[in-house]
């Protein structure tokens, strides 16, 4: 199935509840020029070309804050656990990796970009002013794999292209959306990934809803590969604050396979969002890895978050569990 037949096919699923989003203003027309002009030649290679292997990684980092819950070391302590896990999945030189974080201060943000050291770069914005102020949802990625073709956020509201929230929302919420052409794969073989990220309301029923269904709208309007077929190749990751039984991920579930029901290998602890108490034993599915439909997920896996503290002693680095996926576009 490639991306406009399941664009079309979950308007159909959905129905009246995409059209809610139809007067909604997304992508400009300069927008949809560049990602067409950009994305054209991996449309008219895909079919012949041989398939690529990409990591995808996902964590919620949990912001840095004084306000500290039972169990919860401050950002200080757990911050090169956080780039320790991001290193370790993302170590083999063959397999590009692409990674998706969440609630990410800037001040987070350099931590990590430090870490990685300087063949890492990111886009993203934080939420509360477009700048720096506020959580970002970034999307990293190794600047000797990947060329970023276009890149751009929205906010899940019923005005996206600025600050905003709707519905019943608490916060400002956004995704992250990034186009990325492979660095390594040149000629008639270029490969090109469609990112999305994302971090949903914590609150709001109806705004969990229809920020599933607003990212939907963006994945049928951009126009990747000129409209032949190439915005098959799409990812979203992101912590959804939805569980597999709620309504967030059930509307993306009608567009979108999930990585841990759908990978043909998967490993792990199925539970993602798991507190800092009890050995971060908890017991929420909300963070997930998604693809169209025709982008085969080879392997799935929930790593656990625990790394070194200060002076020996272990600590959770998060209140989540990093998400991996590996994926061929």
């Amino acid at each position: 199935m490639n991306y406009f037949n399941a664009a079309k096919k979950v308007t159909q699923l959905v129905g009246k509840e995409v059209n809610k989003h139809t007067g909604t203003k997304t992508y400009s027309d300069k927008d949809k020029q560049q990602i067409a002009k950009a994305t054209d030649a991996a449309s008219s290679t895909d079919r012949d070309s041989k398939p690529l292997q990409v990591l995808i990684y996902t964590h919620n980092i949990r912001f840095d804050t004084k306000k500290l819950v039972d169990g919860e070391k401050p950002w200080s302590e757990r911050k090169q656990g956080v780039i320790h896990l991001i290193k370790q999945a993302t170590s083999n030189p063959n397999l590009p990796a692409i990674v998706s974080l969440q609630e990410v201060l800037h001040n987070q943000l350099q931590d990590i970009l430090h870490g990685l050291g300087p063949d890492w770069t990111y886009f993203g914005v934080g939420r509360d002013n477009g700048d720096t102020h506020g959580e970002y949802s970034p999307i990293l990625f190794n600047k000797q794999d990947w060329e970023p073709v276009f890149t751009k956020t929205f906010w899940l509201s019923e005005t996206p292209s600025k600050p905003s929230k709707s519905w019943d929302a608490a916060f400002n919420r956004i995704v992250t959306n990034v186009i990325l052409k492979n660095r390594k794969v040149q000629g008639r073989s270029t490969k090109v990934i469609n990112m999305f990220n994302t971090h949903f309301d914590h609150r709001g029923k109806e705004a969990r809803k229809q920020s599933a269904l607003l990212i939907v709208k963006l994945m049928e309007e951009a126009p990747v590969g000129g409209g032949s077929g190439a915005g098959g190749k799409l990812v979203l990751t992101g912590d959804l604050n939805s569980d597999p039984n709620a309504e967030g991920y059930q509307t993306l579930a009608n567009f979108l396979q999930e990585s841990g029901v759908k990978a043909q290998k998967i490993e792990g602890e199925r539970r993602t969002c798991t507190g800092f108490c009890n050995g971060g034993d908890g017991e929420s599915i909300i963070d997930f890895i998604w693809t169209s439909q025709n982008v085969p997920i080879l392997y799935h896996a929930t790593q656990s978050q625990l790394c070194g503290g200060e002076e020996g002693y272990e600590c959770l680095c998060s209140d989540h569990r990093p998400v991996i996926a590996i994926v061929e576009i």
